[in-house]
């Protein structure tokens, strides 16, 4: 998440390449694979990873140059987020959730592009078996 941290939200190259990193150690983290940084795993616990799953929405969603195109990177990092957040009923209590990530899911814009990226509304996305 150190190229998150330290880029501008409007640095739309900076953040869909720390959208990719944080996927992949996102992925890591979900078949048990932790990567190490220095000796610490980068996600250790539910609190990191929750943050990963809002850091990911905020960086895919990051203003692409032609101000409109929702890239395959981007759908990718979402549909990641969104089963993540969805495995864990992060999402707001308006969404059937826990409220965990209800900055996320209450940010229009954030929703809009999560239902672009799934291809459904997310209240039937979060309603479903499936994801």
């Amino acid at each position: 998440m150190v190229l998150y941290d330290e880029s501008d939200v409007d640095d739309y190259e900076a953040m869909m390449e720390s959208a990719d990193m944080m996927c992949q150690g996102l992925r890591h983290h979900v078949t048990g694979r932790d990567l190490l940084d220095e000796g610490e795993p980068i996600f250790n616990g539910t609190d990191n990873t929750s943050e990963t799953v809002h850091c990911i929405f905020i960086a895919a969603t990051a203003r692409p140059p032609d101000g409109r195109t929702l890239s395959d990177l981007a759908q990718r990092s979402l549909r990641l987020a969104l089963v993540i957040a969805k495995a864990n009923t992060w999402q707001s209590e308006q969404l059937g959730g826990n409220g965990r990530l209800s900055e996320t899911f209450n940010d229009r814009a954030l929703v809009a592009h999560g239902e672009a990226a799934c291809r459904k509304d997310l209240r039937v996305f979060f309603a479903s078996g499936g994801g």
